[in-house]
């Protein structure tokens, strides 16, 4: 069997007020693309669909898209499980019937688990879930989220002679962040042990949007679609094509081509007015002073730049020499320093004049 296993869409994100739309509508076009050249049993979405629990109409819309042609025209069933940016209600609507048609969403945690049987494949539904809903809702009584959980997958009736995966999202311990992540608790109180997913044979999460492993080829991230901040430049964003027979099992990204990437660029002022990108990109200025008017005239080459940072001028700003006192100094002794710690050369002697004679006469004044 051959299944595809990603999360974290967000659909309808913004990225320092850009909304990425436009990307995130190309780079699905692209998916469905890839499913109808690669036929697959079925695709997994392990939660975080939208952005937000209430989505823009336009990221409805999108959704509705892939999902009518993913089902309907491809005839690929769809699992789908809220993650903690969405509404379990409104991803949990129409469920029941949807059923019919091979879409199989859930919203919130039903109890007892039960698996929806897809071949030799039994597929367990786990959205994302506070420990009070669980204690409300299920009459759970547990310290811990790990506690929890732990009581409620041993209990799970396994099929020895199936397969048996689980789609959850969790924070696994183990797994490596990404700063576009909400945390799911305050502090690492909800994080999990992976051995708490020892009844199951392959656990594929959503989360954490780098694609990782949390331990061997059990516990899996597919990572988000698409790059959602700084620290995932360098990352290359993917799914997981899973493949299962008697004999084996084996697990390869597959990468969707997006509409522009998302990466951080480095150089003198003078040096980045000679590129050019569409890309999404962040700028590090390596020059030793202040750029009148930076942004904008970069923004001529770089039309999606979304921040820009003096790299060579914050290790200054920042350096135990900027921090001295200033209260006994004169004006342009002051000065002086201050001069030096920008731009990182001393005053020269034409402007220490001048400065001199600007420190005398506010001194007369």
């Amino acid at each position: 069997m051959r299944f595809l296993h990603t999360a974290d869409w967000h659909l309808g994100k913004n990225l320092n007020e850009r909304s990425l739309l436009e990307d995130q509508e190309a780079i699905l076009k692209n998916m469905l693309q890839w499913i109808e050249d690669n036929p697959i049993d079925a695709l997994f979405i392990c939660g975080d669909i939208y952005d937000r629990s209430l989505p823009p109409k336009e990221a409805v819309k999108l959704l509705d898209m892939f999902l009518r042609r993913c089902v309907l025209d491809l005839k690929v069933p769809v699992f789908i499980i809220a993650g903690n940016h969405d509404s379990p209600e409104r991803i949990a609507y129409a469920s029941s019937l949807l059923e019919e048609s091979g879409l199989y969403v859930r919203g919130f945690a039903e109890l007892p688990l039960e698996p929806v049987i897809l071949g030799n494949a039994h597929i367990y539904m786990w959205p994302y879930t506070e420990l009070n809903v669980l204690r409300w809702r299920h009459n759970i009584e547990a310290d811990s989220m790990q506690e929890a959980l732990t009581e409620i997958f041993q209990g799970v009736d396994v099929d020895p002679k199936a397969v048996n995966i689980l789609l959850a999202h969790e924070y696994v311990l183990g797994g490596l962040e990404s700063e576009s992540e909400r945390p799911l608790m305050m502090g690492k109180a909800s994080a999990l042990s992976s051995d708490v997913f020892s009844p199951f044979d392959l656990v594929l999460l959503g989360h954490l949007h780098r694609p990782q492993s949390v331990k061997k080829e059990e516990v899996i991230y597919s990572g988000s679609l698409l790059k959602y901040s700084k620290s995932e430049a360098a990352s290359i964003k993917s799914a997981n094509l899973i493949e299962i027979d008697q004999e084996r099992r084996t697990i390869t990204p597959v990468s969707f081509s997006p509409l522009r990437d998302l990466r951080v660029i480095r150089g003198l002022f003078t040096q980045l007015l000679q590129e050019a990108s569409d890309d999404f990109v962040y700028l590090e200025l390596e020059d030793k002073h202040l750029i009148p008017d930076a942004m904008s005239r970069l923004r001529s080459c770089f039309p999606n730049a979304l921040g820009l940072e003096y790299v060579s001028l914050e290790r200054r700003l920042t350096s135990p020499q900027v921090g001295r006192g200033t209260g006994r100094m004169d004006l342009t002794t002051a000065f002086s320093r201050f001069y030096e710690s920008v731009r990182g050369e001393p005053i020269p002697e034409e402007h220490l004049k001048v400065t001199k004679s600007l420190a005398e006469e506010l001194e007369r004044a």
